[in-house]
């Protein structure tokens, strides 16, 4: 028992050695066999070998990990965690992995809670990964709501074998936008909504634009782990001028299929985030239409929010949500998206009214085609990296007013929310031109990763109004 204590005061020394080197930054170098230590009292599926270069890894089987334990970190303080590494093997040269993090209130580790690692580079040369909470495919608030980091456990590829030397891994404060480099103000930020005092949830007004569809899972399987399959018929009665689908869903989609054939879209992993897809209207058939919907949750419970917007050839104006839809879950047929398989095995979805509902207490980005509502467009005017300048302008002569609210929204390449903002043109420091336009300039709020290429997009708006034309622009 002496022995024990005496090692475990040890331990804790070499932690806070470890963690107190730096004020504003975190670290572990694996060329120091204290900090080696720390990491290889945890580990999986590999060898681990101190060396001049750093901790050398040689992975034997799939699912491999090392990990450290007994740390006290506050994620607030970390926006950015960087690994130097080099690689050799691992057949096809691509690779898989995670950063999973554990907290005091969720001291195990789960798929909820881990960073999502690019693939190695596996050509023997040193390299840099870095990551942000925009890289956790259930979403950056995950990062933030852990509060305090008890341990942590890096997976960096799931293959095998290979050969992986890890020299450091660095926690960062989140870095400064490129306003602030600049020595500009930054950007204010605004309130997503307003929050009911009673409920603790977002209200949503009755003229703002949000899902119609209810959440929705296969009968009874609101909280089934695993893969789900929702089928939505439809039927139209003339042919279609314009057809606009929003998606929300928890966890992860993974396919829609539009009358069979799949629609090629990157799908977001992030529960919060609307996926938004202008279809074909001519794909849309006058009389019996199909979508299929297969997606996935993990724990806890899990759903889906579909809503398509028609605008009909009379001008008419009809939303089809996934209400109707009939599900089922794990073990389908190939054949399950197409409109000819029979589904009458297949029982009616059960719903619950969805987001803000709790429990999903978050107001999602919606976008109305709803021709009754005043319309806008947005332009780009110009770009440098992730930074933007868009002018608004109303249609039919209604300039956008000082009261209505203009929105920002930052997705990562793997279509992952990472930043949103809402205001007026004031508050988010917009400026208006002599016929009423409004130009807005929006930085990159902070996320660039520097020494790295960096790919994303920007969905921009007029909360309430109905969009004509297109509103996303790709760095």
């Amino acid at each position: 028992m002496q022995n024990m204590n005496r090692h475990s005061c040890l331990l804790a020394c070499l932690l806070l050695s470890a963690l107190l080197c730096h004020a504003a930054e975190i670290g572990w170098d694996f060329t120091r066999s204290e900090d080696c230590g720390i990491w290889t009292a945890m580990r999986k599926n590999l060898t681990a070998t101190m060396t001049a270069d750093g901790l050398l890894l040689e992975v034997t089987g799939a699912d491999s990990c090392i990990g450290a334990k007994g740390l006290s970190l506050a994620t607030n303080d970390f926006g950015r965690i960087e690994i130097e590494y080099r690689a050799e093997g691992f057949e096809g040269g691509a690779t898989t992995g995670q950063l999973f993090f554990a907290s005091e209130a969720e001291p195990k580790f789960n798929q909820k809670m881990h960073f999502r690692l690019p693939s190695l580079r596996c050509d023997g040369r040193w390299h840099t990964i870095t990551v942000t909470p925009g890289d956790i495919p259930n979403g950056a608030a995950h990062w933030k709501d852990a509060g305090t980091i008890i341990s942590l456990r890096l997976d960096l590829a799931d293959q095998a074998p290979g050969e992986i030397t890890v020299k450091s891994l660095k926690l960062l404060p989140p870095p400064k936008s490129r306003a602030a480099t600049l020595g500009m103000p930054e950007s204010r930020e605004v309130t997503l909504s307003a929050k009911d005092p009673d409920k603790g949830t977002p209200a949503l007004s009755a003229s703002s634009a949000h899902f119609t569809s209810p959440m929705v899972a296969p009968d009874g399987k609101f909280n089934y782990p695993g893969q789900r399959f929702i089928r939505i018929p439809f039927t139209l009665e003339q042919p279609v001028k314009r057809a606009f689908l929003q998606t929300a869903c928890d966890d992860r989609l993974a396919n829609i299929f539009l009358n069979g054939k799949k629609l090629e879209h990157k799908w977001s992993t992030e529960w919060r985030t609307t996926d938004k897809v202008d279809l074909d209207a001519k794909a849309l058939l006058t009389g019996k239409n199909l979508l299929a919907v297969e997606y996935s949750n993990h724990d806890d419970i899990g759903g889906l929010m579909l809503d398509l917007q028609l605008i009909l050839k009379d001008g008419s104006y009809r939303i089809v949500t996934a209400a109707d839809g009939l599900g089922e879950v794990d073990g389908v047929p190939a054949d399950w998206m197409k409109p000819e398989f029979d589904d009458s095995a297949w029982a009616p979805c059960e719903t619950r009214p969805g987001a803000p509902n709790p429990p999903w207490t978050f107001a999602h980005e919606y976008t109305s085609i709803d021709p009754s509502r005043f319309g806008y467009t947005v332009a780009l005017r110009s770009q440098d990296g992730a930074a933007i300048t868009v002018a608004f302008s109303g249609v039919d002569g209604r300039p956008i007013g000082d009261n209505e609210r203009l929105y920002t929204r930052l997705y990562s390449d793997r279509n992952v929310l990472i930043d949103s903002r809402i205001g007026t043109p004031a508050e988010l420091g917009a400026t208006r031109e002599a016929d009423g336009t409004v130009v807005l300039v929006v930085d990159d709020c902070g996320f660039l990763r520097y020494g790295q290429a960096t790919s994303g997009h920007w969905q921009v708006g007029v909360d309430e109004r109905f969009l004509e034309g297109a509103n996303t622009f790709d760095f």
